[in-house]
């Protein structure tokens, strides 16, 4: 087994590689927090090169680490939530800078007008100088919508935070007028979601 200094150069050095050797840095990480530098090479080396180098990759290393996990979690955890292909591909295609990070959307095709709508908006304020946008994930989540980007400016906070709200009153298979509700009617249940009259125990085929 190497040692934990082993391993905490071994990640230095996967820092300075390609993005195939993202599995070292996975054992790096995991080590780092408990890792015991007691000699003074090790010392030194630390102040040499992790000061600078930890500080400027980090945040990449973080980064990685949350896509390569969004990639495969969410398809497991919400595989029954799944837009349609053709509705999916319009948005992609409408939005490819708010959607560049994102494989799939995570809710039903009622909500498809709602999200369109949003990222017009969110698109046009970015032409008039706010920050470009980027999803990491759109869900649906205690019967709601979830519009997750990156650092939004107040301006486009509010937009999302609109449209979350507003997802509470859309039905999320037909885009008609609904309500929140629990599987019949018991909002105990755990099963959670926003319907009309006509959906309100419907289940997606």
């Amino acid at each position: 087994m190497p040692s934990d200094e082993a391993k905490f150069m071994a990640g230095i050095r996967a820092q300075l590689a390609p993005a195939r050797e993202l599995p070292v840095l996975v054992e790096w990480a995991s080590c780092l927090i408990d890792i015991d530098l007691g000699s003074p090479d090790a010392m030194r080396d630390r102040t040499i090169i992790v000061d600078d180098l930890f500080q400027r990759r980090v945040n990449a290393l973080r980064q990685a680490l949350t896509r390569r996990r969004r990639r495969t979690e969410p398809r497991h955890a919400f595989k029954d939530n799944e837009m349609s292909p053709d509705l999916e591909k319009q948005l992609f295609e409408r939005y490819p800078q708010i959607f560049s990070g994102q494989e799939r959307i995570w809710c039903w095709d009622g909500w498809f007008n709602l999200i369109d709508t949003l990222c017009n908006q969110l698109q046009q304020a970015t032409a008039k100088g706010a920050p470009q946008v980027t999803t990491w994930q759109v869900r649906e989540k205690m019967g709601g919508l979830r519009f997750h980007v990156q650092r939004p400016e107040p301006l486009q906070h509010g937009m999302i935070k609109l449209a979350e709200a507003m997802s509470l009153r859309i039905c999320d298979l037909c885009g008609n007028r609904g309500k929140l509700r629990g599987l019949d009617g018991d909002m105990s249940s755990g099963w959670m979601r926003t319907r009309c009259d006509e959906h309100a125990n419907t289940q997606p085929e």
